[in-house]
């Protein structure tokens, strides 16, 4: 059996892993002075060994080593040096600048993965794509990496991302022309043999992370949710944080007539000049229905603040511990809906992973694909009640439109009813998702990197 080891330079007086770069190091511990990011440390050694130890405890199939880069092993075992970025940092890729020879020589023969863990995947290309992947050859050709299918950059997106920045990397590195427009790159550097192009990975650090905290409640939701079928809402429609599709969902809302049918919030105020060039551009009237919506919201451009009881709570909660606030939910607010309108970050995030655990139906506000990133984890999602054809829709005005109709069909006294009548098949899934997110094999997800 083979084990994950996680290198370290050097281990602390405490006995924790300490990298070799030192400017990595003093950038964190500066950063981690600030409350809000206090929780976002995912990607360190100590939530890597807590899940993977409780997901040992459970299965008794794996083990997991932290090791000095010197003792690392010359058998098959999986080695990985692990950094973690902020996205600003992620974007010039400096830690290549810095690292030692002897970690360069276990990436060159085949002995270890350089994994740079990015927590935000979108947005994160402030520069744009081609200088992000300009900025990546460029760190890279500047260290001694030769084995370039050793570097590995771990993102927290979904596929059409990940595939888009895998697309970009490829045509970079296999292009001799990108090359010889680098006049700040040696001819050693440039003409230097090189194997393979740096590999880009989707994270799902939000499963992973919440196993530890979720699977400490032993409720069972399901059964709670299931039994109650006098609910006193349609669907549970919760936004925070202001986004352009979550205006325009929210406006989709009013105009389909569906909003009053919901228990929801909108915890801010809003106006379509907040986003009136993303809209614009990303957001085409090509249908008279299209159209129409268009014209209300131009017609009504303010989005009123709707706040919950519950949302004082969270907003205490998150003084403290940004992720303790994002993993909470009020069990009633569960049991008197049928199912979640959820307007995503964009890719997967906390509030997705946690309705499966919670045991809530879904249908999701976010990029194309989302559905298919959820069904490659092995999730079932629910075409059961909805036509999910959504999925493969890029964001724009006929995806809130479809979405919003979607959810139309279970509003109303009728409505509920129609739903009610699909709870087997509903129960069937929730179960389904939850035992495997109680179960999953997360020390499959290091080994495959």
């Amino acid at each position: 059996m083979s084990n994950i080891n996680f290198l370290f330079d050097s281990f602390l007086p405490s006995g924790l892993p300490n990298h070799n770069i030192v400017p990595l190091n003093r950038h964190y511990n500066d950063l981690k002075k600030i409350p809000v990011h206090a929780g976002i440390d995912l990607f360190s050694w100590n939530p890597i060994h807590e899940t993977l130890t409780m997901n040992n405890s459970i299965n008794y199939k794996h083990e997991i080593k932290f090791i000095n880069i010197k003792d690392c092993p010359d058998n098959d075992d999986t080695n990985i040096y692990l950094i973690q970025l902020t996205a600003q940092d992620y974007q010039t890729m400096w830690p290549f600048y810095y690292m030692s020879k002897e970690l360069i020589d276990l990436v060159n023969t085949d002995r270890c993965k350089i994994v740079i863990a990015l927590i935000h995947a979108w947005p994160m290309l402030p520069y744009g794509l081609d200088m992000f992947i300009k900025l990546l050859y460029t760190a890279i050709m500047h260290s001694s990496i030769n084995n370039l299918d050793n570097i590995v950059l771990l993102l927290d997106g979904g596929a059409v991302n990940v595939k888009m920045i895998q697309d970009a990397i490829d045509n970079e590195f296999n292009s001799t022309e990108s090359k010889q427009k680098l006049s700040y790159i040696s001819d050693e550097m440039r003409n230097r043999s090189l194997r393979g192009v740096p590999k880009v990975a989707t994270a799902t650090i939000w499963e992973q992370e919440y196993i530890k905290k979720l699977s400490l409640d032993k409720t069972d939701y399901i059964t709670k949710y299931i039994n109650k079928t006098d609910k006193h809402h349609s669907y549970l429609y919760l936004n925070s944080y202001l986004r352009a599709h979550r205006y325009v969902m929210y406006k989709a809302s009013e105009y389909l007539d569906i909003k009053k049918d919901s228990l929801h919030s909108f915890r801010n105020f809003d106006t379509f000049d907040n986003h009136k060039a993303m809209i614009e551009h990303n957001y085409p009237t090509n249908s008279e229905e299209a159209e129409k919506f268009h014209n209300y919201i131009i017609e009504n451009p303010n989005a009123e603040p709707v706040f919950l009881e519950y949302d004082a709570k969270f907003n205490a909660t998150v003084q403290v511990n940004f992720f303790d606030a994002l993993i909470q939910v009020e069990e009633t607010n569960l049991i008197n809906t049928w199912f979640s309108l959820v307007t995503e970050t964009g890719t997967l995030s906390e509030k997705t992973f946690k309705l499966i655990y919670y045991g809530h139906p879904f249908i999701i506000v976010g990029c194309d694909h989302i559905l298919k990133d959820l069904h490659k984890l092995g999730y079932k999602t629910f075409d059961c009640i909805f036509d999910e054809s959504y999925d493969d829709m890029p964001m724009g005005y006929e995806k809130i439109l479809f979405i919003g109709n979607q959810v139309k069909q279970y509003c109303g006294e009728e409505g509920r009813k129609k739903i009610a009548e699909k709870l087997p098949e509903i129960e069937e899934v929730l179960r389904y998702n939850r035992n495997l997110f109680l179960t999953k094999d997360h020390y499959e997800f290091w080994a495959k990197i």
